[in-house]
């Protein structure tokens, strides 16, 4: 790479690689922050290895598409957009910066909300300085953060949640994805506590109506209640 330009050194890759390999490596995407390239283990998010989670990717826990069984999930009482957005996140289908870079699609990595930090989906929906504010806000809170995707994290909300709580997750990062999308196409950013506020009058709106239609809520789980 040449040292302050976040290009690659095209002279020096052709002198140490044949075409076809500098062809590949120039196919890699570089970040447009100045920062230092440091090696991380993608399945912690620390970046530190463990043997824990190296097993975990070996016998395919951390990405299996297997959670709950996605049948049932398409049974919960949300709106069938919020549904597909949950579906994609799972299985993190969303175009997140991180996803798209690795797709080598040339765009800035950093997030679409704070604007500091690299953009992931752990990163905008948990980690996230301004997202944290938000959700502390509406008195909804992440059950021991820190797994190595969403996914699993959704699993480790399931063991001491019922649904109607982790539905209110669901509604809040829908919440959060819209702002992110409407910030990153150029529309007018909002306050994401209101974005957040938001969120909270639509869950409480959509279960009236089902109630109002005759639809029951479907509840099991664990047991955090209230707000």
């Amino acid at each position: 790479m040449c040292t302050g330009e976040k290009r690659w050194d095209v002279d020096l890759l052709k002198d140490l690689f044949v075409q076809r390999d500098v062809d590949i490596i120039q196919g890699v995407p570089l970040s447009f922050r100045d920062v230092s390239d440091r090696v991380c283990w993608r399945w912690e998010n620390s970046g530190q290895f463990s043997v824990r989670s190296c097993y975990r990717a070996i016998i395919g826990e951390i990405t299996s598409s297997e959670w709950l069984g996605w049948t049932e999930m398409w049974r919960w009482k949300l709106p069938p957009k919020v549904k597909q957005f949950f579906w994609q996140a799972c299985r993190s289908l969303l175009p997140t910066k991180d996803n798209l870079m690795s797709r080598r699609i040339n765009c800035s990595d950093v997030c679409g909300l704070c604007g500091m930090e690299a953009e992931s989906q752990l990163h905008l929906f948990i980690f996230c300085p301004q997202t944290k504010e938000a959700w502390d806000s509406v008195g909804w809170s992440w059950v021991e953060p820190g797994a190595g995707s969403f996914l699993e994290q959704i699993r480790r909300e399931f063991q001491v949640k019922n649904i109607e709580n982790l539905c209110k997750l669901i509604w809040g990062c829908w919440g959060l994805w819209g702002e992110r999308n409407n910030r990153v196409w150029g529309g007018a950013s909002n306050d994401l506590k209101h974005v957040m506020r938001k969120a909270r009058v639509y869950v409480e709106g959509w279960h009236l109506a089902q109630k109002g239609a005759g639809g029951q809520t479907n509840i099991r789980g664990g047991g955090i209640s209230g707000w």
